[in-house]
């Protein structure tokens, strides 16, 4: 479920800085004259701030990978302890 809300972010983000570059350059070149120089760097800003939280989210789902991995080496490492001991005791009890 991260992993869409970070691909919604990140599509979200990419959009509104495209829409306000657009903005930007119609209005440079004098094709439109009605949005704001604010209204144009607010879709700028906002667009950046979406791909600073999308980045988080992928931070977290990251970290939360990374924990998983740490716990799965704990339980091989004592599955393996135990694999060790079952194997002496099966070569202890073929020797006798």
């Amino acid at each position: 479920m991260d992993e869409r809300i970070g691909m919604a972010l990140e599509i979200t983000g990419w959009g509104l800085i495209a829409v306000g570059i657009s903005l930007l350059l119609l209005k440079l070149f004098g094709l439109i004259h009605s949005p704001s120089e604010l209204l144009i760097n607010n879709f700028l800003t906002v667009g950046v701030i979406t791909l600073l939280v999308e980045m988080r989210v992928r931070v977290g789902l990251l970290w939360s990978g990374l924990k998983k991995l740490e716990e799965l080496k704990t339980k091989f490492s004592e599955l393996e302890s135990k694999f060790e001991l079952l194997r002496d005791e099966f070569k202890r009890r073929n020797s006798l």
